[in-house]
């Protein structure tokens, strides 16, 4: 018997017969991890909500079971803002797709628990700039190469609203953006991702307009 009990941030949910939905979570310390959940109307498993679960498997390579302990929704959701939305959407679906299961990135959960607590206070512009960011730094850190050196990542995530509003990101956003749509689009296929989409659209009006 597999067991054990981590933080997490909730990724997905699908449907899985009457009785149970598959659960897509990425944990601090086991990686991305999918695993069975039995529905219910107060554990909702809401897309990118802080949980604290408690898993268990038969098996190492067998399915396992969710077991919800607690659940901090982002705020987010309960807030009905648009471009919030898109990018809390984005950010859960990058992050079902693109990274590997059970693959442990420490860099990755602290970066996206970041985005989960801090998601209200950037606006409505601020936070398209963080979808950015979060997106080349999640494709550097799987092992793409984005071909962009001068890129200013940094661990202290403090410094990232300073750098959102620098005005040497800004201009570079929607271009850094096609980069990393050409680097999916080559080594990616098949992944549609509307939320991605319209967050592209709206950062290349801005980009029209500052040009």
């Amino acid at each position: 018997m597999i067991s054990w009990q981590d933080l997490g941030i909730v990724l997905s949910t699908v449907s899985h017969g009457e009785r149970y939905k598959i659960v897509n979570i990425l944990t601090q310390n086991h990686g991305k991890v999918r695993a069975l959940a039995y529905k219910s109307k107060s554990l909702t498993f809401i897309n990118l909500a802080k949980v604290d679960i408690a898993y268990t498997s038969r098996e190492p390579d067998s399915f396992g079971f969710w077991r919800l302990l607690s659940e901090a929704p982002t705020l987010v959701a309960s807030m009905h803002l648009g471009n919030h939305l898109l990018v809390c959407q984005s950010i859960c679906f990058i992050l079902d797709k693109l990274l590997p299961q059970n693959a442990d990135d420490a860099h990755i959960f602290k970066l996206t628990d970041y985005v989960s607590t801090n998601l209200q206070h950037f606006n409505s512009v601020d936070i398209l700039f963080l979808y950015v960011y979060f997106e080349l730094y999640l494709l550097a850190n799987i092992g793409f190469n984005t071909n962009i050196s001068n890129l200013p990542i940094t661990d202290d995530y403090s410094d990232i609203p300073t750098l959102l509003s620098s005005i040497q990101f800004r201009q570079r956003a929607y271009r850094l953006l096609q980069t990393s749509s050409q680097i999916i689009a080559k080594n990616l296929t098949n992944i549609e991702n509307f939320y991605r989409s319209s967050i592209a659209r709206q950062l290349s009006e801005l980009w029209q307009v500052a040009s």
